[in-house]
């Protein structure tokens, strides 16, 4: 079994498992997506464990899982990748998001707080798991679910919508944000 749970225990899911696209190597990223993914760069992650891309009709989404630190621990439950636990999950694809537009569809128990990530407008959605809502590149709007427990941090820079999912607080979440390039 993993660390942390009994031999009775369900194992958690395997984060390939998530429907994130094709898992490949960090050289295959920005070819694989048609354009340059931002990734973080603070130290106590390390590298990703693993990197997804999705593509298919008007979508280009890229995911990132960094593997729990003792720094950063990976919620219960969390999915793993190669039998390490995933702490943190950086997804990033082409369309914008407002805040105003998501406060009409959160579910009740769900709260979002509009602030500034990295000098550009962006939100903090706590509570109930959630979908995001975003308008794609064609003009649709999309939703996109989570894929961890716990609160997400999202922006839009440029013409790419950016979350950070499994951060135990929002500090943490933003000093990720703030080291993504």
């Amino acid at each position: 079994p993993t660390p942390g749970t009994s031999p009775s225990s369900p194992s958690p899911a395997a984060i390939e498992t998530l429907g994130l696209g094709d898992r490949v190597s960090p050289a295959q990223v920005d070819a694989r997506a048609g354009y340059h993914a931002i990734l973080p760069l603070r130290s106590e992650l390390g590298q990703p464990i693993a990197i997804f891309v999705l593509t298919g009709p008007g979508v280009a989404r890229v995911s990132a899982a960094y593997g729990a630190t003792p720094s950063i621990p990976a919620a219960p439950g969390a999915p793993t990748s190669d039998g390490r636990p995933v702490a943190i999950l950086v997804v990033e694809f082409p369309g914008t998001t407002t805040a105003g537009y998501l406060e009409k569809l959160l579910p009740p128990g769900t709260t979002i707080e509009p602030l500034t990530v990295a000098g550009h407008d962006g939100f903090w959605i706590a509570g109930s798991p959630h979908d995001l809502f975003y308008v794609g590149a064609d003009g649709a709007v999309e939703p996109d679910s989570t894929r961890l427990v716990g609160n997400v941090l999202a922006w839009t820079t440029g013409s790419l919508t950016i979350r950070i999912e499994g951060a135990p607080d929002l500090a943490t979440a933003l000093e990720i944000a703030t080291s993504m390039r």
